[in-house]
């Protein structure tokens, strides 16, 4: 049915995806009484959901959602059946089918602007300007890079390599659960590499000092892993790992947004100073206007040299209360909650 003004559910708008892909939904019992369990199996089954941990099948999906799952599909393999035919025997219908295949590439062509695996992705089919390479993100961390033609779309990180976060300290041990023995093996014995960054600058790690960052029962600290610090670990496919830390810093505003300079100035308690501007960040949605005088800034960059390249900028969130206690330099407690301190605090 159309219903033009109805709403769409995960799973319908599986279905859809997945007939678009080329299943067939009679072969696939995508019809009757139970089509949602079978449209959700295979669904997850090739990462139409990956990207959301979340998912209701039965709720309306959001504009948010559809986009989402629509991007998996377009880095999704098409399928088709070899043979298909109905026979009809008195008022009983027999559908019949060969095994369904993957679609190959056509005219024998390996280098897919998708996915170099000799197989047919849906962008591959209907959108060669359409380019996804891997890559690196200006953090350090395992990234597709998407391009049209030739403008860039984007740089977005491989969550599905993700395998660890961390914002509190975070040692060898913490990583070697994180990523496990066999990792640990390849590592070990030179047959995978592992790289680290910080604030996105490249630290180099020999294969003999691989058991500081990844190694059982080993309390070494992660880099200078804190409070304040987002550590990520990311693994391919081939064991390859990835420890990437970006530091949060904490800045404070020196007076309101000046109107006529088109800035604001920050500093922090060791007299670090920046200016932003509505410039510092292309694209981003964050409005300096609206930052006052002593307003706590949230700042993360990646260091360029002698120089930091702004990234993204937050106002801090301000909490209110009783002080039930106060540790000097390491945290104070408003009511239940512990609020520990930044690496990069103010420390006042």
């Amino acid at each position: 049915t159309f219903r033009p003004s109805g709403t769409l559910t995960g799973n319908a708008f599986m279905k859809m995806l997945l007939g678009a892909l080329g299943y067939d939904s009679s072969i696939e019992h995508y019809t009757g009484s139970n089509w949602q369990v079978n449209v959700v199996k295979q669904a997850i089954g090739i990462g139409l959901k990956d990207g959301n941990d979340e998912f209701v099948g039965s709720k309306a999906v959001t504009r948010q959602e559809a986009a989402l799952y629509a991007l998996n599909m377009l880095k999704a393999t098409m399928v088709e059946y070899d043979t298909k035919s109905t026979v009809v025997v008195g008022d009983v219908q027999i559908s019949t089918s060969s095994t369904r295949t993957d679609v190959s590439n056509e005219n024998g062509r390996t280098d897919g602007n998708i996915k170099d695996d000799d197989k047919m992705q849906f962008a591959e089919r209907y959108f060669d300007d359409l380019k996804m390479e891997g890559g690196s993100d200006d953090f350090g961390r395992p990234a597709n890079v998407w391009t049209y033609k030739s403008d860039e779309v984007g740089t977005y990180a491989k969550a599905s390599d993700l395998v660890a976060t961390f914002t509190s300290k975070v040692t060898s041990a913490d990583v070697y659960d994180a990523v496990g023995k066999a990792v640990y093996d390849s590592l070990d014995d030179g047959k995978s590499d592992l790289v680290s960054y910080i604030d996105g600058v490249k630290t180099d790690v020999k294969a003999a000092d691989v058991d500081d960052y990844v190694e059982k029962n080993n309390t070494t600290k992660v880099n200078d892993s804190g409070n304040g610090m987002l550590t990520e670990v990311y693994v391919d496919d081939d064991n390859n790992v990835t420890i990437v830390s970006i530091n949060t810093y904490v800045f404070q505003a020196v007076s309101d947004y000046s109107s006529s300079k088109d800035s604001v100035s920050l500093t922090t308690a060791g007299d670090t100073n920046i200016t932003l501007s509505d410039n510092t960040l292309d694209g981003d949605d964050f409005d300096i206007e609206d930052i006052k005088a002593d307003d706590y800034i949230l700042v993360t960059a990646v260091k360029d040299g002698s120089r930091y390249d702004v990234k993204t900028i937050a106002v801090a969130e301000v909490v209110t209360g009783t002080v039930n206690s106060y540790k000097s330099e390491d945290s104070v407690t408003i009511g239940d909650t512990t609020y520990k301190y930044s690496l990069t605090a103010l420390r006042s």
